[in-house]
């Protein structure tokens, strides 16, 4: 790499680091999941949190692409999404702190759905400026090393809260980490900025309609084998939360268990991402392909247990290994479907490949979020098992897709 390549990859690394932390502080599927139970939100809106966080980052993209398109600089766009999730973020701990029952409740899923909306902006611009400024063999291993790194930080703070003691969520301990997380948004966004970003000529829009970009799905046959595979694969995110209710309802809800979870997420991150992330800049393809099916292996191994078993499945540890082996699993699929996708566009389809194919997954997330929530009010094994047989279809499918990488 050149030396405006090397600050770019210090750059966008230290960014997404910054982010990425939040985001582990953040997480729907663990902190968010917990803080509803905690201020005796309603559960049907705690069922709602990943599919919310989930979809609303993507449903617009294919929206927005053309109007990010015109931004000679992409790093601007990124830097006010990253503000806009900032201050969602601190509305949510100030809500942990001021409010309780179903008003909390709806408050925290009115600043998610912000939330969603500006990181739906940093979800097209921060790929183009990975595909723009940083050279094909590296963008995995930087993806890579922006999860492990962050993930590290995660589990410093997993092992704090592990040692909490108290039988009830502390919800000042818990504003406290979405305080920290919004700060991290406001030091990321910044940190973009100094990015050394060339300027395009006119930014133009050569897809000049929605509907011109939706028309690449029926158009371009790699890409939509592509967003084929991905949707499959989507099981690996939506099963997590049913990993995490289980949890708390064996476990009679201590926080203690929240911050084992933490521990066990930031330590698959740390240990898993970089790795997958070299990977993936051998075979994308592949690393989508193997921890999809790793997703779908465990789900299946957890109903099993759960048949077998029953008595080990109480023990916090038992809930600490799955929740490790999920996040290890749901972060292959991350790394390998951002690497591919990046390099299986050019700079003039970049941006669209991502738009549509986000907005594509938006729509169906709700769709399968909405499956996951009538399954999960039955029986939370019942979603377990949906999502787990998804995934390994997923894995099946991706077996089709041409090497990019």
């Amino acid at each position: 790499m050149n030396s405006d390549e090397r600050h770019s990859f210090a750059v966008l690394l230290l960014s997404h680091i910054c982010t990425k932390i939040g985001d582990g502080l953040l997480n729907p599927k663990t902190t968010l999941t917990w803080l509803m139970s905690a201020l005796s939100a309603p559960v049907f809106l705690t069922g709602l949190l990943v599919p919310i966080r989930e979809s609303g980052s993507m449903l617009p993209q294919i929206f927005l692409s053309g109007q990010l398109q015109r931004f000679r600089r992409r790093k601007w766009a990124w830097f006010a999404g990253a503000l806009m999730q900032g201050l969602c973020v601190f509305g949510m701990a100030l809500t942990a702190l001021f409010s309780e029952g179903p008003a909390a409740g709806w408050v925290i899923i009115g600043c998610l759905i912000l939330f969603s909306l500006a990181r739906s902006i940093c979800s097209i611009s921060g790929k183009d400026l990975l595909g723009r400024t940083i050279p094909k063999r590296r963008r995995g291993g930087l993806t890579g090393w922006q999860s492990s790194t962050s993930g590290l930080v995660v589990l410093g703070v997993g092992l704090t809260l592990g040692n909490w003691s108290g039988d009830r969520p502390d919800l000042s301990m818990l504003a406290f980490l979405l305080f920290g997380a919004a700060a991290l948004w406001f030091v990321g966004g910044f940190l973009v900025t100094l990015l050394r970003e060339p300027a395009l000529g006119d930014g133009g829009d050569k897809l000049t309609g929605w509907m011109d970009r939706l028309s690449l799905v029926r158009d371009d046959a790699p890409f939509r084998r592509f967003v084929l595979a991905r949707t499959l694969m989507m099981g690996s995110a939506l099963i997590t939360p049913y990993y995490v209710l289980m949890a708390q309802r064996r476990t009679e809800g201590a926080i203690a268990v929240l911050g084992y979870l933490i521990v066990a997420s930031g330590l698959a991150q740390w240990l898993s991402s970089a790795i997958w992330g070299r990977y993936a800049d051998r075979s994308s393809r592949l690393v989508m392909v193997s921890a999809s099916a790793l997703a779908g292996i465990l789900g299946l191994f957890v109903l099993a247990s759960e048949w077998v078993a029953g008595t080990v499945t109480s023990h916090p540890l038992w809930h600490a290994i799955v929740f490790f082996v999920a996040v290890i699993a749901h972060s292959g699929v991350r790394v390998g479907r951002k690497t591919y996708v990046v390099d299986l566009g050019g700079d003039d389809r970049r941006a669209h490949y991502v738009a549509v194919s986000n907005t594509l997954m938006g729509l169906l997330l709700l769709g399968a979020g909405g499956i996951g929530a009538f399954l999960g009010a039955w029986s939370p094994f019942a979603a377990i098992a949906f999502f787990s047989l998804a995934s390994l279809f997923g894995a099946l499918t991706g077996t089709r897709l041409q090497e990019v990488t």
